[in-house]
């Protein structure tokens, strides 16, 4: 750190640098940043008080990382996703209720990202938009051997609330059991207003999430690890 700083600077400094938030904790001590700044080998404060271990209202004074209703969802977890990595075919009563694991391939839909696929708005852009197509189901080749499909087919992806229609794309950097589908497509929607995203809308991941599917834990809404069916089109 160079320089010195006034007190008209620092007020300007505060709040918007690295500087500021120096400033902030010596005031906290009694000394400026200026004084700060002289001591080239650092001041020592002493101990810090009260400290963590004083301030937890645990009853054995201990960070709780692990509490029950955690652990209690690792067992239905593990029972109800993990498994379906293994052959694709365990789910629980609400999936049920719309697939027959026995009869019909099975997957876990998840959603991803990309450099230059982040937010929707970026689609409409030439820059971001070139090169090799980022809108396809990704899919585990076993998982595509498995069903008789082939790399770069169509596909359609049912899911209790409605389905969609899109390449398939395979990769093994997907566990087996488990499909993804990029967000942020679908602007084929009237009112887009997004002409050249519009001219490769692809498909809305948002049609494929269930209202009634919750985080048992926490109860927000769980937008990953849809049961879906995948079949050739």
């Amino acid at each position: 750190m160079t320089g010195r700083f006034s007190a008209s600077s620092a007020a300007v400094w505060l709040h918007t640098s690295a500087e500021g938030l120096l400033a902030q904790g010596a005031n906290t001590h009694g000394i400026t940043l200026n004084a700060l700044i002289d001591a080239t080998h650092g001041i020592d404060f002493g101990p810090l008080a009260p400290s963590l271990y004083e301030r937890l209202e645990t009853p054995d004074g201990k960070i709780q990382c692990a509490p029950e209703p955690i652990l209690r969802d690792v067992v239905r977890f593990r029972s109800q996703v993990l498994d379906v990595a293994q052959d694709g075919k365990t789910f629980d009563a609400h999936d049920r209720a719309t697939f027959d694991a026995h009869d019909r391939a099975t997957f876990r839909l998840i959603g991803r990202r990309h450099l230059r696929s982040n937010n929707s708005w970026m689609h409409n852009s030439q820059r971001l938009i070139k090169g090799k197509p980022r809108d396809q189901l990704m899919m585990h080749p076993d998982d595509l051997a498995s069903l008789g499909l082939s790399d770069g087919q169509l596909v359609e992806v049912r899911a209790r609330v409605g389905s969609v229609r899109i390449a398939v794309q395979a990769t093994d950097t997907l566990m087996r059991g488990v499909v993804s589908l990029p967000h942020g497509f679908g602007h084929n929607r009237p009112g887009t207003r997004l002409g050249l995203a519009e001219q490769n809308a692809g498909v809305s991941y948002n049609d494929l999430t269930d209202a009634t599917a919750v985080d048992a834990v926490s109860g927000n809404a769980a937008l990953n690890g849809i049961a879906v069916e995948v079949v050739a089109v």
